[in-house]
């Protein structure tokens, strides 16, 4: 399994940098570049939403957050430090995405 960003606007770096979005080449383009494409257009408001939601808070870590659209479950991410950010995985199942963030030890 890679994890490309073939087709994304910008690489799949959304626009205030906030996020990579890269999606499993496996994937056919339904599941892969046209989940990451509806995705990429969204996590910016989503970002926006939460930062009123938790004024003056910011992450422990820095940008971008890496999010990967995958067939598989998410797998332990032993080795991730608390000053990375361990990917978010998005499983496709069906018509649906699941979300799995990987937090670290």
């Amino acid at each position: 399994m890679t994890y490309i960003n073939t087709g994304l606007t910008n690489g799949g770096l959304t626009a205030s940098g906030h996020y990579q979005i890269e999606y499993d080449d496996a994937l056919s383009k339904a599941d892969g570049l046209d989940r990451a494409s509806g995705l990429y257009d969204k996590c910016e408001e989503d970002f926006a939403l939460m930062k009123t939601w938790f004024k003056g808070i910011d992450p422990a870590f820095g940008f971008p957050m890496r999010v990967q659209i995958t067939n598989s479950p998410p797998n332990a991410c032993s080795s991730a430090k608390a000053s990375t950010p361990a990917p978010i995985d998005l499983v496709t199942s069906g018509t649906d995405l699941t979300f799995g963030a990987l937090l670290p030890d």
